[in-house]
Order: C-alpha cells, then sequence, then structure tokens
C-alpha cells in the first residue's frame, strides 16, 4: 500500500471517521474515499481514478488563459486606433465611436474576467475595490441593454438616492 494512501487509512482509523482526499497511486491520481464502518475496527476503501478528469482540467484552464492572452493583444490595439481617430471624426459618427469604445470596453472586461477565473481555478484571489461612481456606472449598464429594452417595448429607468453617489465596489464585476 502506498504510504500516502496508507497514512489516510490511519488517519480514519484513528479519528473513527470517514475521509476523502486526492492521493497519487503509482503516477495515477486518484479521489480517496475512506470510510470507518464501526464494525470491529473495519474500514472501506474507494478510489476513483480521475487522471483523465485532472488533466481534462489543466487543459481547459490553460485554454482559457492562452484565448484570454491572445484576445487582449487585438481588444488593445482596437482600443487605441479608436481613441486616436476620435479627436477627427466627424460629428455625427461619433456615436458609432462610442458604440466601439464601449463595446471594446465590455470585450476586455470579459477577457480579464476570464483570467480572474483561470487565477480562482489557481487559487488566487482578483478583487480590485475602488471608489466607482454609482450614477455612471448605472448609465453605462442602461446603456447596454437600452436596445434590447426598446426592441421589447420595455422602459428602463434609473434612480439614484442622493448621498449615493459613490460606493467601494469592483464597478467591473
Amino acid at each position: 500500500m502506498p504510504p500516502e494512501l496508507l497514512s489516510i487509512v490511519e488517519k480514519s482509523m484513528k479519528e473513527k471517521k470517514g475521509l476523502t482526499t486526492y492521493v497519487e497511486i503509482n503516477g495515477r491520481s486518484c479521489l480517496c474515499s475512506v470510510n470507518h464502518m464501526g464494525i470491529k475496527g473495519h474500514i472501506a476503501v474507494i478510489l476513483y481514478d480521475v487522471t483523465e478528469m485532472k488533466e481534462f482540467e489543466k487543459i481547459k484552464k490553460d485554454f482559457v488563459a492562452n484565448v484570454s492572452h491572445e484576445l487582449r493583444t487585438p481588444l488593445t490595439a482596437i482600443k487605441g486606433f479608436v481613441e486616436t481617430i476620435e479627436p477627427s471624426v466627424e460629428a455625427e459618427n461619433l456615436k458609432y465611436i462610442g458604440i466601439i469604445k464601449r463595446h471594446t470596453d465590455r470585450l476586455m472586461r470579459i477577457v480579464e474576467d476570464l483570467l480572474v477565473l483561470s487565477g480562482l481555478e489557481n487559487g488566487k484571489e482578483f478583487t480590485e475595490k475602488s471608489e466607482t461612481d454609482l450614477a455612471g456606472l448605472i448609465e453605462n449598464t442602461m446603456k447596454i441593454f437600452e436596445p434590447v429594452c426598446r426592441e421589447k417595448k420595455l422602459e428602463l429607468k434609473q434612480s439614484v438616492e442622493q448621498g449615493l453617489r459613490k460606493i467601494l465596489s469592483d464597478p467591473y464585476r
């Protein structure tokens, strides 16, 4: 019996309770469930080979991280070019530049969220709280949902109570 598995079995017997953990056995990842039966000190050990699942999780994490990093570069370029041409754009086309900027920022936040999710899966924590203008946050959110509401003949209204202008939050989450 591998030493790691033996120590889990001994711990279960000593504490007279069940334990579940991951162990490496002969290069394979296993989910180990040790259950104390209570009868004459007997235990039941169940091993589930989860090697392929662990490998798939790693491939998924690597894919999300790589795609996120690859998307970041073109989105940053788009944002830079839009900001460069914005001053020379005719007034009637400025609304289109605004839409492009908003959606580029939105995609950049999605990419950032994917990187945060990938980091959280690896045990990192990402929260960037800052003083946020609540009215501005609501206004930006409304711009995203106004076309959908208009299409469904719904009216979207906002109301921010006086004194709630600034809040401490992560404005992108």
